[in-house]
């Protein structure tokens, strides 16, 4: 998604357009991975509920990587724009979970996340608001390999995702 973002911003350069005017956001769907990956952990797993937030915490880290180098530098004088993670379905659906767990664990930099009102109202009253996207990137990383350990493919779970949500935008929009 990153890199179809930079080259899309190279080539409305190449063709003499500008591109201060662009802005684009990367659609992360939270709690939708800890879904997908829970049900096939054993019920006492200590990986259950970890998957999403690691999975979003070493897409961020990924983001800054990509949003720092030369090639972006060289798009941020002639205006570009971040393209900004957003975290969407950051409502807890396994009530065994902290209510912010995706709203406290997922707060840094240049991001938005669609908080839904409930979370948002749990957040005020007692979550912290603090840069937490860019701590224990060793454990996230370490979380998703004992998951791959487990027999957990988290290149096919987020393809189930990836189609699953195509699918349903694309009913939405045959709806409309």
């Amino acid at each position: 998604v990153m890199e179809a973002f930079l080259s899309g911003l190279e080539d409305h350069l190449a063709a003499g357009h500008s591109i201060d005017h662009i802005a684009s956001v990367a659609s992360f769907f939270v709690s939708r991975v800890d879904t997908k990956v829970d049900p096939k952990l054993p019920e006492d797993s200590p990986l259950r509920g970890k998957a999403a937030i690691a999975k979003a915490k070493l897409a961020y880290d990924e983001f800054s990587k990509t949003f720092m180098g030369p090639r972006w530098e060289r798009l941020k004088v002639k205006g570009a724009r971040v393209q900004r993670p957003l975290w969407a379905s950051t409502s807890t659906k396994n009530p065994a979970y902290p209510d912010t767990i995706y709203v406290d664990n997922l707060i840094g930099p240049d991001t938005i996340n669609t908080v839904p009102p409930a979370t948002l109202n749990a957040f005020r009253e007692h979550g912290v608001a603090a840069n937490t996207l860019t701590r224990e990137l060793e454990v996230s990383r370490d979380a998703l390999t004992q998951l791959e350990a487990a027999g957990i493919s988290m290149d096919q779970v987020t393809q189930e995702l990836e189609d699953e949500g195509v699918k349903a935008f694309s009913e939405a929009f045959a709806q409309l």
